[in-house]
């Protein structure tokens, strides 16, 4: 290499200097060895010029360079054995022709840059041990760095993996990363005391400031700073978000995303919270399922289900169920196959129910006030007044999918003109009732032609009593009738008592 070959050429002149200085004390410094008679360098004190010929300094063998007695600091020579330049540095003998380094006094610790020839490999040792590696993923030409002898452990950082003895495959960078761990295997901790304190924890992954600080189990992903930080022997959770689950302790199998989200949870269980702040207060629930920013923020309990985008409770959450029920609730408008406007519920198409009947509602008079009887004769003119119609639909301005072929029912304008509180307008502009509102009507219509009926049977039983008792005074007429005749028939007796 250039280096080398420029310091050899140094110490060959110096030699040659002190060799000339030696066997003639006369000749004049600084002196020009030349065959064109030109005028030595000003800064050399001996200036040797050739193009045809070289410069010999001593050759000996290498038992011969060994035995020079007390060699001088930069002495020079030719090691015939090695077939190299070697130079007294002082304190040992270097061989010149050895590859680019840096070492310690004992060569021991060093980097080199050619282990062997032409190598293009960069080697770092440490004590005697090859520890770092920089060289090319020949064919590809992509930069590999390596880690000899450390168990696929990599500690980048002041303090990091300081304790680490039987752990391998752990990745730990940053101050204090993973700095306690001793026996623990394929931990990731990134970031300053990412992981910091746990001596025998496994497959965790910890990036953040403080991430999984304390944890000492495993199967634990935390990402972000100070997520999970206070976990001791809870695994695997996962945690994503600054201060996601920064209290948890022994709580396990839960999934925090967002910022502050399950923050103050310490020994529940089987939770997620998806959103910033989500289920922030729970301390100590189970199998719960918050999703949305602060949704379940308040809720302390177990089972409980929120999707909200704000910290309401279960009256107000778009969402609320209870896992442990089966219960849903939903406190907004539903749609099936459509977007609801006006009511909610709104379903595209058919819908059906297991058992047959109407829906069930409560009808207990306790909740109810001003209750009055309807006017059965009234409700009777009223539904006459209905008219029941068959017709199909022609619905191009709703966007609602409508049923084909003949149906039969009412117009809202016809119900309207009858019952005008119980038709509503839409969001659309459109009317909407509900024929299921009549039924309370048709009983009184009904309980009126029943009364009617009923005065009309009595009317009826009344006519027939006349008609029996007439019947009766007929047959008593034609008896008389008949007694009449047979005595007007027979002549009449006298007998004298005397």
């Amino acid at each position: 290499m250039n280096t080398q070959y420029t310091l050899t050429l140094a110490l060959l002149l110096m030699a040659s200097c002190c060799l000339f200085s030696q066997s003639n004390s006369n000749i004049q410094m600084p002196t020009s060895v030349n065959s064109d008679g030109s005028q030595p360098n000003t800064s050399a004190m001996l200036d040797v010029q050739s193009t045809t010929q070289g410069m010999l300094v001593p050759r000996m063998t290498t038992a011969q360079r060994m035995a020079i007695t007390s060699p001088a600091t930069g002495l020079l020579v030719f090691d015939t054995d090695k077939g190299s330049f070697w130079f007294f540095g002082g304190t040992a003998w270097a061989d010149l022709s050895t590859p680019v380094r840096l070492a310690d006094a004992d060569g021991n610790t060093k980097i080199q840059v050619e282990e062997s020839p032409n190598e293009d490999v960069i080697r770092m040792d440490l004590a005697g041990s090859e520890r770092l590696v920089v060289r090319k993923n020949t064919p590809y030409d992509r930069t590999q760095v390596l880690f000899p002898g450390s168990s696929g452990n990599i500690s980048l950082g002041d303090h990091a993996g300081d304790s680490t003895s039987t752990g391998i495959a752990n990745i730990l960078i940053g101050e204090n990363a993973g700095r306690q761990n001793k026996t623990g295997n394929g931990n990731t901790s990134i970031g300053f005391a990412a992981g910091e304190m746990g001596t025998a924890n496994f497959s965790n992954t910890f990036i953040g400031q403080e991430a999984g600080r304390y944890n000492t189990s495993g199967d634990n992903t935390f990402v972000g700073a100070f997520a999970g930080k206070n976990t001791s022997s809870g695994g695997e959770n996962t945690f994503l978000g600054s201060f996601t689950g920064i209290n948890t302790t022994t709580g396990s199998f839960n999934t925090f995303l967002g910022r502050y989200a399950g923050q103050f949870n310490e020994t529940g269980v089987s939770n997620t919270y998806v959103g910033h702040g989500a289920g922030a207060l729970n301390v100590a629930g189970i199998g719960n399922v918050f999703i949305g920013q602060s949704a379940g923020t308040n809720e302390l309990g177990s089972d409980k289900l929120y999707i909200e985008n704000s910290a309401a409770d279960n009256t107000g959450a778009l969402i609320y169920g209870e896992f442990n029920n089966n219960l849903v609730r939903i406190n907004g408008k539903l749609g099936l196959s459509r977007l609801p406007v006006t009511n909610k519920l709104e379903v595209e198409g058919e819908a059906s129910k297991a058992t047959p009947g109407e829906w069930l509602a409560n009808s207990d008079a306790r909740l109810k006030k001003n209750i009055q009887p309807l006017n059965s004769q009234l409700m009777l003119q009223n539904l006459l007044a209905l008219h029941g119609v068959t017709y199909e639909w022609n619905d191009d301005k709703t966007g609602s999918k409508r049923p084909e072929g003949i149906q039969y029912g009412f117009t809202a304008q016809n119900i309207q003109a009858v019952f005008p509180t119980l038709v509503e307008e839409d969001k659309l502009g459109y009317l909407q009732t509900a024929y299921g509102t009549y039924d309370a009507m048709t009983v009184e219509a009904i309980r009126a032609l029943k009364n009617e009926n009923d005065e009309l049977k009595a009317e009826v039983d009344q006519l027939k009593s006349q008609v029996n008792e007439m019947e009766d005074i007929k047959q008593h007429l034609a008896k008389l009738e008949t007694l009449f005749l047979q005595k007007a028939e027979t002549p009449a007796v006298y007998t004298d008592k005397n």
